[in-house]
């Protein structure tokens, strides 16, 4: 695939290359005043210090752009087969571009049209998700794929990349926004490479803020939470704890003057204290997809004819090819996949959640599992 950069935006992805020294807001500020990132990448110390960054600000951004070369980054670009989406793209969410602080550009990996994010809703919950919250995102998601939804999360252990496979395995439309850079060396959690691949073959798409080789460092997820809150219609929330990163996300798009869904759980468990507490403080109770859809006033969507796209066996491994028959003709626990597949513990452990992520199987409840 070649990719061909215009030269704004070739500067617009340096300027997000000098993300430890220039802040999205303060990027911002600096294409509001200049107009253009061209402008501002060879402007003087005085210029942009009148614009308002400060003097060291300034001094660091200004060395720190003495050692990008647009022709490099070009290269780097095309060979990771990463493209430039400028806020004036019309695959550029719509309603990102409302915020005060919305990339100029992101970096993207995949396949977005116009209409991606024109009906999307964020999924967010635990990283550490229960059978419940299984239950849960694998009855609504599907339905909501199904029904023309795009489904954004953030493509983390757990609740994320969950809602991600459901909605992969519906044949609906899925987005990932990363904290991260999105090559394969950046993607972050690592062992979700497969699942980002998946993503994008079946006409989905990664996105960042962050350049390749970013790390995924932890005051990176804020700012990629407020992608996922602001470039969708509303957020559901499934399971989680009271100081989840899902809450942030949650108060982002209330902020953003979005909708907020949550599915109640019992007061006892710790990861319904999240979700129940957003219902206390006005956001919608959901017990089904169509309970999300009325409120978005998209009842009257058809489902369209997605054909589940069922995985191929052809590339699993021995031991991948040993689960996959032992849940051939009904639901097991794991006790009985291990002792059926003559694996170890760990190995049969690690098995189970990569065949899960790639939407191989899937968990039922008390840890039994299923074939797709």
């Amino acid at each position: 695939m070649f990719f061909s950069y215009p030269p704004e935006a070739l500067y617009r992805a340096a300027l997000l290359y000098c993300y430890a020294f220039l802040s999205t807001r303060q990027t911002s500020a600096l294409m509001r005043t200049f107009k253009n990132a061209r402008d501002i990448w060879h402007a003087p110390l005085a210029e942009l210090t009148r614009a308002g960054l400060s003097e060291t600000k300034a001094a660091r951004f200004a060395e720190a752009r003495k050692d990008l070369n647009l022709e490099t980054i070009a290269e780097e670009l095309h060979t990771k087969e990463i493209y430039i989406l400028c806020i004036e793209d019309p695959s550029y969410p719509p309603l990102l571009k409302q915020l005060y602080d919305a990339p100029c550009a992101l970096f993207c990996r995949g396949t977005l049209s116009s209409h991606t994010f024109s009906k999307s809703l964020a999924v967010v919950g635990t990283r550490k998700i229960t059978p419940y919250g299984h239950h849960i995102i694998s009855s609504i998601v599907p339905a909501l794929a199904r029904a023309g939804i795009t489904i954004v999360s953030g493509m983390a252990l757990g609740s994320d990349g969950f809602a991600h496979t459901c909605a992969l395995g519906a044949g609906g439309a899925t987005v990932a926004f990363l904290g991260s850079g999105i090559d394969d060396a950046s993607v972050y959690p690592r062992s979700h490479i497969p699942l980002a691949h998946r993503i994008i073959e079946q006409g989905g798409a990664i996105l960042s803020e962050f350049p390749p080789h970013a790390l995924p460092l932890r005051q990176n997820f804020p700012i990629r939470n407020r992608l996922i809150a602001g470039s969708t219609m509303g957020t559901l929330v499934t399971e989680a704890a009271e100081d989840s990163g899902s809450l942030i996300t949650a108060r982002l798009s209330l902020e953003y003057g979005r909708d907020v869904f949550a599915i109640p759980g019992t007061i006892y468990a710790p990861l319904s204290i999240g979700p129940n507490k957003l219902i206390q403080m006005g956001a919608h109770a959901v017990l089904n997809a169509e309970d999300i859809l009325n409120v978005l006033d998209l009842s009257l969507l058809q489902e369209l004819p997605f054909e589940t796209i069922k995985p191929s066996h052809e590339k699993l491994s021995n031991d991948e090819q040993k689960i996959i028959s032992a849940l051939a003709t009904r639901p097991l626990h794991v006790d009985e996949i291990i002792a059926v597949s003559a694996l170890e513990n760990r190995t049969a452990l690690t098995i189970l959640t990569m065949l899960e992520l790639n939407g191989y199987i899937k968990q039922i409840g008390n840890h039994v599992y299923a074939a797709i």
